[in-house]
């Protein structure tokens, strides 16, 4: 597997977000290359999913403006 990817991770709780991490790492992905972010408020308030929803535009025009400097795969 190439380990040289990039993984952005955008979830609802910290929960998630390590579950998911350990994840991509049990694949075999460094976990230098892989980021993350989450719901500062965590599980016990307001809506996870709102946050996702709200901070994945931000997070993929991010990924738009740098896609040109990634190396490729």
């Amino acid at each position: 597997m190439d380990t040289k990817a990039q993984i952005f991770i955008l979830c609802e709780d910290t929960v998630h977000y390590h579950f998911t991490k350990k994840y991509f790492e049990l694949l075999g992905f460094n976990s230098r290359n892989i980021r993350g972010e989450y719901n500062p408020k965590g599980r016990s308030v307001g809506s996870g999913a709102k946050y996702v929803q709200d901070n994945y535009q931000k997070q993929l025009k991010a990924f738009h403006s740098k896609v040109n400097h990634l190396e490729s795969i």
